[in-house]
């Protein structure tokens, strides 16, 4: 195998397929990235039997063939060439990369035990992947980090008349996102493990999204990531969303910065919001204490509520604009985050957090 393109092109093309590289493989093989030169197309892929990626270049073929190297090692090693043409040549002694006065040689693994990638899923929709990027990392936010729990460390993809609705929740918090999305097929739900969010949230081009009972998968062009889904049923999540009786509204800006302040001086303690009715009262911390106020509109009776300060400015990312709307019951009840409106776009929910009077 012989191939000619560029370092930048060559990196990308790696840098993606390592996504499904795992840090402590099992199996020796699995570290590996396959290189496939044809005509004039490049195409590279890896595999760990959680999630396949493959990323297609085209890029001029002196000879074709295919080989496996190590990908870590060649992610790294174009990582550090000069930026320009580099040619990839398989010699009797590995992979030989040459770049400029720049050459070096990565050894081969054994191409014939490499396991080849599953088949794509049927189409469920086309969206745009920059804002399908963007709304599964705030919803991620959300999900659960306790492994005994395997379908919390999920997002849930729900596509039904025609919107694309993400969800997750740890069972403390709940993030939700519908986007617009014109189905390609029959309704479809799968739950996304949030070890996948970071390769499914890179790709910033229109993107198909693909599934089945067993596999989600992100098709854009040149670029594939594939991933088995967890086994489970998700908690019946919309029961969890109760109209609020009282409605805070709040500066966004404002807001947040009070919070990260008191995220400073609290690690497990609550910080404490004293609602009134032009005025916001956010306070934490005992001998290192944080004490401010924001502007609000208040609609209901005076109360406060103690809430986990990091997760109330995560849940303010439920605001598309400069103010966000926050439903409110009692101080015992659940808080919900949105921006008004009809039920589109993002929505937060948390439960408030227990303090002594």
């Amino acid at each position: 195998m012989k191939l000619t393109s560029t370092v930048k092109v060559l990196h990308g093309a790696v840098a993606h397929a390592a996504n499904a590289i795992p840090n402590r493989p099992t199996v020796p093989i699995l570290a590996g990235v396959r290189l496939t030169a044809d005509t004039d197309r490049l195409r590279v892929e890896a595999f760990n039997y959680e999630m396949a990626t493959s990323a297609t270049e085209t890029v001029d073929v002196g000879e074709p063939g295919a080989v496996l190297v190590s990908g870590r090692m060649l992610l790294d090693m174009l990582g550090r060439l000069p930026a320009g043409p580099v040619t990839l040549e398989v010699a009797r002694d590995g992979l030989t990369l040459t770049a400029g006065r720049a050459m070096c040689v990565l050894p081969l693994l054994p191409i014939e035990d490499y396991p080849q990638l599953p088949d794509l899923p049927g189409t469920v929709g086309d969206i745009d992947g920059r804002v399908f990027g963007d709304e599964l990392e705030w919803v991620a936010l959300a999900a659960g980090q306790d492994e005994t729990l395997p379908v919390l460390r999920t997002v849930r993809l729900e596509a039904a008349a025609e919107h694309l609705r993400l969800v997750a929740t740890d069972r403390h918090r709940l993030h939700s996102s519908a986007l617009p999305f014109p189905l390609a097929g029959a309704d479809w739900a799968g739950l996304l493990p949030i070890d996948a969010v970071k390769a499914m949230s890179r790709l910033d081009t229109a993107m198909t999204l693909c599934g089945d009972d067993s596999t989600v998968a992100a098709v854009t062009a040149g670029r594939t990531t594939s991933v088995r889904q967890i086994d489970g049923t998700y908690p019946r999540w919309q029961s969890l969303i109760i109209p609020g009786e009282h409605t805070l509204t709040v500066p966004v800006g404002p807001l947040s910065d009070a919070l990260r302040r008191c995220a400073l001086v609290t690690i497990k303690a609550p910080a404490v919001l004293t609602v009134n009715r032009d005025a916001l009262g956010v306070a934490a911390g005992d001998q290192e204490r944080v004490l401010d106020e924001v502007d609000a509109e208040y609609d209901g009776p005076p109360m406060t509520v103690g809430v986990n300060p990091a997760f109330l400015a995560a849940a303010l990312g439920a605001a598309t604009g400069d103010r966000a709307r926050i439903k409110l019951i009692s101080p015992i009840k659940p808080l919900v985050i949105d921006s008004g409106g009809d039920d589109s776009g993002r929505l937060a929910l948390m439960m408030p957090v227990r303090i002594n009077e």
